[in-house]
């Protein structure tokens, strides 16, 4: 029984964000995990550049990628995640 409430429990799993962290002068960090059983970490990465997108958008500034990393759901160990680090920008060069 408790591995089915287990399974039954990934599933309806959300993906829980950490929201843009600011981690330096006009640099930010953002990281979700979540997903259900064939989330893969490149959907949570996609999920994470709308996020950073939008963030710098709204600074009227571009998005710049500094870093990601992201692992796929392995049953049982570990749900998909992602973590992007990023950059905005008036300019849209890279510093």
């Amino acid at each position: 029984m408790r591995k089915e409430v287990f399974i039954l429990s990934l599933f309806l799993v959300g993906c829980s964000s950490t929201g843009v962290v600011p981690t330096g002068p006009d640099t930010y960090m953002v990281a979700k995990s979540g997903g259900g059983p064939g989330a893969s970490g490149a959907e949570i990465s996609a999920d994470l550049y709308r996020e950073a997108s939008k963030f710098c958008a709204e600074q009227q500034k571009q998005f710049i990628r500094i870093n990601v990393v992201e692992q796929d759901n392995k049953p049982f160990v570990r749900l998909a995640n992602a973590k992007l680090e990023f950059r905005c920008t008036s300019d849209g060069a890279s510093k």
